[in-house]
C-alpha cells in the first residue's frame, strides 16, 4: 500500500513541477462552466471547494504559470467517442477569495456587440454542436431551454430537449466545443426563454445548395424555386459585392442578406419550426467562415414575409 501511495505522490510531484513551467494563457477570465465553477483550496479535482463561480463571472489570475495538468472526457458531435481535452489548474481570485480553477472552464469575454449592429439574444439562440470557435456563441445555459434536432432520414428531424455545456480546448481548428447531453445525430440547437418552439415532436425539412465552386455545374434554378428564394448574382468583377438572396412568397419579395452578410452559401434548413405551416429558414452566409441565420415567421414584422432571431458565428477555425 505505501508503494501505491508513493507512486502517487511522485507522479503527482513531478507532473505538478512539469506544469510550473508552462504559462497559461491570462485572457482566458471568462467563466463558461455549466452551474458554475468550482474554485479549489488545492490544484485538483478532489480538493476542497472555496466556492462556486457562477457562469458569466470573471476572474483574476494571480499567475500565469499552470500549477497541475490535467484532463477530462468529453462527449461531442465531432467525435464518436469521448474526446479527451487536457487543461491546466490556474491560481486566481475572485471576490477577494484566492484558489484553483481548471482552466477549460474559461474562455474569453464575449463583446455582444457581434459584428454587425444587430443582436440576436432576446427570445431564441442558434448553436451547433462541436466546434464553437467563437466566444460570440457563449450564452448562460441556465437562462435557456434547449432542444436538439435530431436527424432521423431524408429530411426529417426529431426535437428532444436537451442540457447544454461549454469547454475551452487547446486545438488549434478547435478553440471552444458545444457538447450536450445527447449528441448522435445532432444537426443543430435552438435554445428558447419560453420551451419549444411548436408542439411538434417531429420536423420536416430539406436544405439547398446556394453557392457552386464549378463554374460548370452552377446551381439549378429549379432547386431555387423549390425553396422559394431568388439569388443574384454579381457579375461586376471590378467592384465585389454579396450576391443578394430573396424570399420570394406570391407577390411578395424580402431580401434575406444584408450588404454585411457575404455569400448566400446554403440553405441549411427550410421547413416549419415554429408550427405557423409556414416555412421557417437557417441559411449560412460564407465558405468555411461567416454567419448562420434563423429566420422565423411568426416572429415577421409588418409588411415582412420573416425575420431573423438568432445568428451563430462561424469562425474560419471551425
Amino acid at each position: 500500500m505505501k508503494k501505491y501511495i508513493t507512486f502517487y505522490l511522485i507522479s503527482f510531484g513531478v507532473n505538478v513541477l512539469l506544469a510550473q513551467n508552462i504559462q497559461v494563457d491570462t485572457n482566458a477570465i471568462f467563466v463558461i462552466a455549466n452551474g458554475g465553477l468550482n474554485l479549489r483550496s488545492e490544484p485538483r479535482m478532489n480538493s476542497r471547494k472555496i466556492t462556486n463561480i457562477p457562469f458569466g463571472s470573471t476572474i483574476k489570475y494571480i499567475s500565469d504559470k499552470s500549477f497541475n495538468i490535467d484532463s477530462i472526457f468529453i462527449p461531442h458531435i465531432d467525435n464518436a467517442d469521448k474526446e479527451l481535452v487536457k487543461g491546466n489548474w490556474v491560481k486566481i481570485e475572485y471576490k477577494k477569495m484566492k484558489g484553483y480553477v481548471f482552466d477549460v472552464y474559461l474562455n474569453y469575454k464575449p463583446n455582444y456587440k457581434y459584428r454587425f449592429n444587430e443582436k440576436y439574444e432576446n427570445d431564441f439562440i442558434l448553436l451547433y454542436p462541436g466546434c464553437g470557435c467563437d466566444a460570440e456563441n457563449l450564452h448562460n445555459p441556465n437562462d435557456w431551454k434547449w432542444f436538439g434536432y435530431f436527424k432521423e432520414g431524408e429530411g426529417k428531424y426529431k426535437v428532444k430537449e436537451i442540457s447544454m455545456s461549454y469547454y475551452r480546448t487547446r486545438i488549434y481548428t478547435c478553440g471552444l466545443i458545444i457538447s450536450t447531453s445527447k449528441n448522435d445525430s445532432l444537426s443543430f440547437i435552438i435554445g428558447s426563454k419560453n420551451g419549444r418552439l411548436s408542439k411538434k415532436e417531429v420536423v420536416r425539412g430539406k436544405n439547398t445548395r446556394l453557392y457552386s465552386y464549378n463554374k460548370e455545374s452552377p446551381v439549378k434554378k429549379s432547386d431555387l424555386d423549390n425553396a422559394s428564394v431568388e439569388l443574384i448574382e454579381n457579375k461586376d468583377a471590378k467592384t465585389w459585392k454579396p450576391s443578394e438572396l430573396y424570399l420570394i412568397s406570391g407577390k411578395k419579395r424580402q431580401l434575406l442578406n444584408k450588404p454585411e452578410y457575404f455569400n448566400p452559401y446554403e440553405i441549411i434548413f427550410k421547413g416549419d419550426l415554429d408550427g405557423d405551416l409556414k416555412d421557417d429558414y437557417i441559411i449560412h452566409y460564407g465558405d468555411n467562415t461567416g454567419i448562420i441565420i434563423l429566420y422565423l415567421t411568426t416572429k415577421a414584422k409588418p409588411g415582412n414575409l420573416i425575420e431573423r432571431v438568432a445568428m451563430f458565428f462561424r469562425s474560419y477555425c471551425c
